[in-house]
């Protein structure tokens, strides 16, 4: 897969790294092969809540879907703490949006074993509504 230098150090957690890179005009949004972009990768490993609310800021698209249809949403569903869940939901991110699969952010989350993420999920329902 084609990495760029955003997608890199978002995916690493290097807030330093990413505001470095924004303040060169990266481009927030630019995709991989695959349809990920550097919010995604923010989120596939142990997602900083820093470096994603900075990628926010700068306007990452919190709904973008890879060609599969897996969203940075699921993947903090999977990966994350309640923090990340949260601040996806109050950014605008689609809580209902699934994937290839037919699998949504709290399938995700239990598939995980994410009970932190997957209760904040519950709360807000697919609906996005509290």
């Amino acid at each position: 897969m084609e990495e760029h230098p955003l997608m890199e150090a978002a995916l690493h957690g290097r807030l330093v790294g990413v505001r470095a890179l924004l303040a060169a005009d990266a481009d927030v949004n630019a995709a991989a092969e695959d349809g990920s972009t550097a919010l995604m990768h923010a989120c596939y490993r142990r997602p900083v809540v820093e470096v994603i609310a900075l990628l926010i800021d700068h306007g990452a698209w919190v709904n973008a879907a890879r060609t599969d249809g897996y969203t940075a949403l699921m993947s903090a569903a999977r990966n994350g703490t309640a923090a990340t869940v949260e601040l996806f939901w109050a950014c605008g991110a689609d809580i209902a949006a699934v994937d290839g699969t037919g699998r949504d952010a709290l399938a995700h989350a239990t598939d995980a074993g994410n009970a932190d993420t997957a209760k904040i999920l519950r709360a807000v329902g697919p609906t996005n509504e509290r």
